[in-house]
């Protein structure tokens, strides 16, 4: 995860538009996201959860975590669980506000 310390929300910019952390997240993880067919996507560890937005490799009883259509995904971040429950229609509710931002 790419954290960017001292920038204002949407103060960055990257192939001529402004981004905020939600789209710079999914910029620098799109290569993860967009595996090529018939290339397999790292396997999973006894314990662990894959984040579906980077990648990384999370302890199964990670804090950030949501359940989506039966399939629980972890986090190594907040920016990524919010990347994926805007990319999903997902409300994260009151209760894990402090952790998205």
């Amino acid at each position: 995860m790419i954290l960017v310390g001292g920038i204002t929300e949407g103060g960055i910019g990257i192939l001529g538009r402004v981004m905020d952390s939600v789209d710079l997240t999914e910029f620098v993880s799109r290569p993860y996201r967009d595996v090529a067919p018939g290339r397999e996507v790292p396997a999973q560890e006894s314990g662990k959860l894959i984040d579906p937005i980077c990648g990384m490799s999370v302890d199964l009883d990670a804090p950030l975590t949501l359940v989506h259509q039966g399939t629980l995904y972890g986090f190594c971040h907040g920016l990524c669980r919010r990347a994926f429950a805007e990319g999903h229609d997902l409300s994260l509710g009151r209760q894990h506000a402090s952790t998205d931002t």
